[in-house]
C-alpha cells in the first residue's frame, strides 16, 4: 500500500519540468561564461552532455508510468532544481546586458568600433 500523499505526484511533475527547463537555461547560459571559457572542450561538451542527460531524465521519471514518485524522490529532485535556480540567477546577473534585440553590447560596441574604423580608413583614403 501506497502512503504517498496525492499532492506529491503533480509537484513532482511541476518540479521535474521546472528542473529540466532550468539545465538547459543554465546549459545555455554556462557557454557565455568566464568558467566556460578557462575549461578545455572535453570538460566544456561533458558539461553539456550532462545538462542534457539532467533534462532528459526529468523528463522521463514523469512520463514513465511504472513508478510513483515518493516524497523523498521529491525532496530530493527539488533540491537539485533548487541548486539549478541558484545558478540561473548567478549567471543571469554575471552575464553582459543585452539590447533590445538580443545582441550583447560587448560585441555591438566591437563591431561598431570596427565598422567606424573600416570608415575612417575609407574616408581618409578616397
Amino acid at each position: 500500500m501506497n502512503n504517498t500523499p496525492m499532492w506529491v505526484d503533480p509537484t513532482y511533475t511541476v518540479v521535474a519540468l521546472l528542473g529540466a527547463a532550468l539545465a538547459m537555461y543554465v546549459m545555455q547560459k554556462t557557454e557565455y561564461d568566464r568558467i566556460n571559457r578557462v575549461d578545455s572542450p572535453l570538460v566544456q561538451w561533458l558539461r553539456r552532455l550532462a545538462f542534457v542527460i539532467v533534462g532528459l531524465a526529468l523528463c522521463y521519471s514523469i512520463i514513465d508510468q511504472s513508478w510513483t514518485p515518493s516524497l523523498p524522490v521529491l525532496g530530493l529532485v527539488a533540491a537539485g532544481v533548487g541548486n539549478l535556480a541558484v545558478n540561473a540567477v548567478a549567471l543571469s546577473r554575471r552575464s553582459p546586458p543585452t539590447n533590445r534585440i538580443g545582441m550583447r553590447y560587448r560585441a555591438t560596441v566591437s563591431t561598431r568600433s570596427r565598422l567606424v574604423a573600416v570608415l575612417r580608413r575609407i574616408s581618409h583614403h578616397g
